[in-house]
């Protein structure tokens, strides 16, 4: 694993390079990617897996050609003809996508088990519920430009510690693959977090999407001890002045940069999640802002298309045709070329809901 040391150079104002302003800390460089042979033996494993939950949910062998043949077609009708050239590996599990969970776990198993379901009934246990978002509060010390819950915002809190557990046990009975805590900002909670994640059954992978807001190295460990799967840190932009100018807050981005850092050393998967802008969906930025995301060592990155809603409400903030099809060619070329098989995976729910709908 190699390390390699990021800093601002004495008098550089850092707004024309994605490096890490105000830090000088070392970073592991890599992300845990794995490619060519490597690659192709995990993914045969994995259909191997994925033939021995056909076998566990139906006896009739005609089912378990239809419910391969089944699994296939909802492959390519989310990611066309491409093939899965790099994955993560993390803890001994393998990730292919940023919302499936990790091979090799028995959230994985069940995962499956409930596609299949849609293809044919089945007496194995599944998942009503793919993923769970649970805001633990109003309270955020950011400002954000694009804030969803900016009507809301830092009001009172309407739910007490106290009222969570019976809500988790409610969606827990109904099967959910992975569940993720937000807000506000939720490591306001910290203590409630831990709580919560320590009680929640090993078959659910937990996350936290956050800003970063201090996720110190104990934070980290502790949440990581607690059962926690990975964070989701927002950062907007690869500049520093940029990101906390759009997060209204001087802090943002060495908060975002530290918690990733603490994150990845207590073995946790870390997701940099930005929100696009027609002006960062060129090429060039993009492709800063990836490099920004491989030197810090991320598994993933989420692509976010901006929404009406919230602070953004009655606002064209839509992204353009021509950024759409910016951003649609780096995520391909990112995740299904060979050029950027050591760079983190892309996550675009915005590509996968304009050919398939929404997964919700």
């Amino acid at each position: 694993m190699k390390a390699i040391s990021i800093s601002r150079k004495p008098g550089h104002s850092g707004q024309n390079t994605p490096h890490l302003d105000a830090l000088s800390t070392t970073y592991v460089k890599s992300p845990h990617m794995i490619s060519g042979w490597a690659n192709t033996w995990v993914r045969i494993k994995l259909h191997w897996t994925q033939f021995q939950i056909l076998r566990h949910c139906y006896k009739n062998p005609l089912d378990w050609i239809g419910g391969l043949h089944y699994l296939l077609k909802l492959r390519r009708n989310i990611l066309g003809k491409h093939r899965i050239r790099k994955m993560v590996r993390l803890n001994d599990q393998y990730y292919t996508d940023l919302y499936i969970p990790g091979w090799k776990d028995s959230s994985y198993n069940r995962f499956v088990a409930s596609y299949l379901y849609h293809f044919k009934p089945h007496k194995e246990k599944v998942n009503r519920l793919n993923q769970v978002f649970l805001a633990v509060t109003k309270k955020c010390p950011f400002q954000c430009e694009h804030c969803s819950a900016w009507d809301t915002l830092n009001l009172k809190d309407v739910l007490e510690a106290k009222d969570f557990q019976p809500i988790l046990e409610e969606v827990y009975s109904l099967g959910v693959s992975q569940l993720y805590f937000t807000g506000g900002e939720p490591l306001l909670k910290i203590e409630l977090l831990e709580s919560l994640i320590s009680k929640i059954p090993k078959n659910v992978k937990s996350w936290i999407a956050t800003s970063g807001f201090p996720l110190t190295s104990e934070k980290a460990l502790q949440l990581k001890k607690a059962g926690l799967t990975g964070v989701f840190i927002s950062l907007d932009h690869y500049e520093a002045e940029r990101h906390n100018s759009f997060r209204h807050h001087d802090s943002a981005y060495s908060w975002a940069l530290k918690a990733a850092q603490n994150a990845l050393d207590a073995q946790l998967a870390v997701t940099f999640s930005i929100c696009l802008s027609n002006e960062m969906c060129q090429e060039e930025e993009l492709l800063k802002y990836m490099k920004l995301a491989k030197e810090c060592g991320v598994h993933f990155v989420q692509f976010l298309e901006p929404q009406a809603t919230g602070r953004y409400r009655n606002r064209e903030v839509s992204l353009s045709q021509e950024s759409i099809a910016s951003a649609e060619a780096l995520y391909l070329k990112m995740n299904f070329g060979k050029e950027y098989l050591d760079y983190p995976i892309i996550h675009y729910s915005g590509y996968y809901h304009r050919r398939v709908g929404c997964f919700a």
